[in-house]
């Protein structure tokens, strides 16, 4: 959170040297001049003095660094409560419920489950537990905050995986993935909003990123893959679940017209 305050705090106050490689079309009017203006102000200075200037201009940007200790303690407030009112904590679990649903719904309407519909891809099985995997293993390591890389990420997740024989029933994985998800929600739940506002690293990338950041980023993988699931229900001749809510609610609102 310092790093992106110390980049806002720098592109409010910025040091632009104007070059002018012409006559008179800059604000120094035919020499180099050197002002300070906000970031904000910058496009539209460049743009109303580009549109009179004959010949091309050079411009030199030049950043003063702030004092991080001074603005560290000027924004402490902010720190405390980074992204912990943009995405309430309520609203997100209860999106995640949905989406966790339907995929589960999908996994119980799917008349096969190891079907695959060409041999280089997984199949609606391999998708359904990789889901279930996922969510169990990338919450359940934030939740125990634990930040590793590479092999030992891999065995971290697995520590976290639910048990589930490999050929277990669509029912069985459909029940299983929904108890994950109440699980999983509840603990969170009972989560400080500090647990949410506290930066981590994420494994693959290494970026840095809050906690509530960071479930947006599983929910988001979780959509994707359940995406896949609805293809393959698709290809089945099967609407998803999605759909036929939409469908209903069209019907409805026709009818009541």
């Amino acid at each position: 959170m310092l790093d992106l305050l110390t980049e806002h705090e720098m592109s409010k106050q910025l040091r632009v040297s104007v070059a002018s490689l012409g006559d008179g079309a800059c604000w120094g009017a035919g020499r180099s001049s050197t002002k300070s203006v906000r970031w904000s102000d910058i496009d539209r200075k460049t743009l109303k003095h580009g549109s009179r200037a004959s010949r091309p201009v050079a411009l030199a940007l030049s950043v003063r660094k702030p004092d991080l200790k001074q603005l560290a303690a000027r924004h402490e407030p902010m720190l405390q409560s980074y992204n912990t009112t943009m995405v309430r904590l309520e609203q997100f679990l209860n999106s995640w419920t949905a989406v966790r649903e339907d995929a589960a719904l999908a996994v119980e309407e799917f008349p096969e489950l190891d079907y695959r519909p060409t041999t280089d891809v997984e199949s609606f099985r391999q998708i359904a537990r990789h889901i279930l995997n996922a969510g169990d293993g990338l919450t359940g390591m934030l939740l125990a905050r634990e930040e590793v890389t590479g092999q030992e990420f891999r065995d971290r997740m697995k520590a976290h995986f639910r048990p589930l024989a490999e050929d277990a029933s669509a029912a069985e994985v459909a029940a299983a993935m929904r108890e994950s998800v109440a699980e999983r929600c509840e603990q969170l739940a009972a989560q400080p909003p500090e647990f949410f506002s506290g930066m981590m690293t994420r494994h693959f990338d290494l970026q840095r990123l809050t906690r509530m950041e960071m479930l947006q980023f599983i929910k988001e993988h979780e959509l994707m893959h359940r995406s896949q699931l609805f293809m393959y229900l698709r290809l089945k001749g099967i609407v998803p679940a999605t759909t036929r809510r939409r469908l209903a609610k069209q019907a409805s609102t026709a009818s009541s017209r």
